[in-house]
């Protein structure tokens, strides 16, 4: 939930910035840009690009630091570590298995 609280109004102000950029990318050339606007819109969706990851970072560490601070112990843990010792293997060879079907060799590298 409160991922969402964040991302959603992110994705807004991402594409707010990718439309401002499109738009002034579109802009005639002039005696300062005698080439034009073009590269605005790379500029804004790199602005956008780091925005987004920073406010991420920024909720993640901010979660994780919260999370750390008012730790609870941990209940059922040889359940976690069954399941784990039991699903890593799996997807492993699920995945050697489609590279050697799709003919990429994978298993050779190993």
């Amino acid at each position: 939930m409160l991922a969402n609280c964040f991302a959603h109004p992110t994705e807004v102000c991402a594409q707010a910035l990718l439309w401002f950029g499109i738009k002034r990318s579109k802009r005639a050339p002039t005696k300062m840009h005698p080439y034009g606007y073009m590269r605005d819109k790379f500029v804004f969706s790199l602005i956008s690009a780091v925005g987004i990851f920073c406010l991420g970072a920024g909720v993640s560490v901010w979660n994780g630091v919260s999370g750390l601070l008012a730790a609870t112990p941990v209940e059922h843990v040889g359940w976690s570590i069954a399941g784990t010792r039991r699903l890593f293997p799996a997807v492993n060879a699920f995945s050697v298995r489609m590279v050697n079907v799709k003919g990429l060799g994978g298993a050779k590298h190993l």
